[in-house]
């Protein structure tokens, strides 16, 4: 059993509520996670309707989850409690507290130091799992990191404290909120190929993993582009030795996308990844790919 205590000290000197591995919403996000990772290792070898209920039921939890969430940061708003990204003004009302506690906590520091305490935390990197976030309250997240930034910079200059630029410099990294929105990933894929061509139409000098090369391919069958499989297995186990990749990875990597019509399975950086390859020899397919991965972009 963890206590409170044990809780505060995972993220500094505060009790991080939505942090609590003994409540909600973060207890019940970890409770899916392990029937997730259960579910998801008979997954290859269930039916395509089995496949779709899997989808189905995940996408419910997924909102589930998120919406609680939700309902817990709008209750936190409401007391006014701090937490990790809360909004600009309950920052400011909690802030004189929690300098007070910081100072207390070390006799001899300063506000300056608790102001390069507060920025080395990371005041950009979110300790969340992201999955369990809808994509407007990461964004929020961001902006009011952005606002909690000019804050600090503010009482930064009336002490005449210069901020360590390191910290400056990290702060800036562009999008590095939105940068961890991801999908969860069924497997480690870590496997990458020297990417010899599709059909010699790519350069051989990037690389690829299972989940690019799947999300690629898929793209161009929903552009008609490309023609869809007639023997699956057969043509996935050719590309495999195309790619340099097991087959079952790419098997599973493609059920994963053309299952789920283009909403799981891959990354945002995936996504990247194959925006770029599109552009280079299947400019004709951006639209599909647009209007397929909006919801990750």
């Amino acid at each position: 059993m963890i206590s409170k205590d044990m809780v505060n000290i995972l993220w500094g000197i505060d009790y991080e509520p939505l942090l609590d591995p003994l409540d909600s919403p973060f207890y019940d996000s970890w409770k899916f996670e392990q029937e997730l990772k259960e579910k998801k290792k008979y997954l290859l070898f269930q039916s395509k309707d089995d496949q779709m209920n899997f989808f189905s039921w995940k996408s419910q939890k997924d909102d589930n989850i998120r919406s609680q969430y939700e309902k817990a940061i709008a209750n936190l708003e409401k007391k006014q409690e701090y937490y990790y990204g809360c909004s600009l003004h309950v920052y400011e009302q909690t802030y004189t507290e929690r300098l007070q506690k910081f100072l207390d906590s070390f006799p001899e520091s300063e506000e300056e130091d608790f102001i390069e305490y507060e920025l080395e935390k990371g005041i950009s990197k979110l300790p969340y799992n992201t999955d369990y976030f809808f994509q407007d309250q990461l964004k929020r997240f961001r902006f009011s990191l952005k606002k909690r930034f000019a804050f600090l910079k503010d009482h930064a200059d009336r002490l005449e404290y210069n901020i360590p630029k390191k910290l400056l410099v990290e702060y800036w990294e562009p999008e590095i909120v939105l940068d961890q929105i991801k999908e969860p990933d069924p497997i480690k894929d870590n496997e990458s190929n020297k990417l010899t061509s599709l059909t010699s139409e790519l350069p051989v000098t990037e690389k690829a993993t299972a989940a690019q090369w799947m999300l690629f391919y898929y793209i161009l069958q929903e552009a008609k582009l490309k023609p869809r499989f007639i023997y699956k297995t057969k043509e996935l186990k050719d590309l495999a030795v195309e790619y340099d990749i097991y087959w079952k990875n790419l098997q599973l990597r493609y059920n994963l996308i053309s299952t789920s019509q283009g909403r799981e399975g891959f990354t945002q950086t995936d996504t990247i990844v194959v925006e770029r390859m599109l552009k280079e020899k299947f400019s004709a397919a951006l639209p599909t790919f647009h209007e397929k991965t909006h919801h990750i972009l």
